[in-house]
């Protein structure tokens, strides 16, 4: 089982760019965080809850995982990270929206 964070089309289907989070990746990056500092990030701290960022959201995210980068990580970490910042970027220019789906 794996958290996917996915980018996802107007119809509400998964375009295929996603990041796969196992329960390691997932303590490690996200499950500690403090809500008031990344509020955005942290509504995936249950990794067996799905999570909708809606695309008016994209930009909070956007700030939330360029500061994530800013903390220690180690750099499997570090790499996943940058390929969410990634899925995220590219669905704010894409129109589309992200989800946490836990699979």
């Amino acid at each position: 089982m794996a958290l996917d964070f996915a980018q996802i089309d107007s119809n509400g289907t998964v375009t295929g760019h996603t990041v796969r989070l196992d329960p390691r990746a997932h303590l490690s990056i996200i499950h500690n965080l403090a809500s008031g500092e990344f509020p955005m990030l942290h509504r995936m701290r249950e990794y067996y809850e799905d999570v909708h960022y809606s695309h008016s959201e994209l930009e909070l995210l956007e700030d939330e995982l360029r500061r994530r980068l800013l903390c220690d990580l180690s750099e499997t970490d570090r790499a996943l990270v940058k390929k969410m910042l990634d899925l995220v970027v590219d669905s704010m220019g894409s129109g589309f929206r992200v989800e946490a789906i836990a699979d």
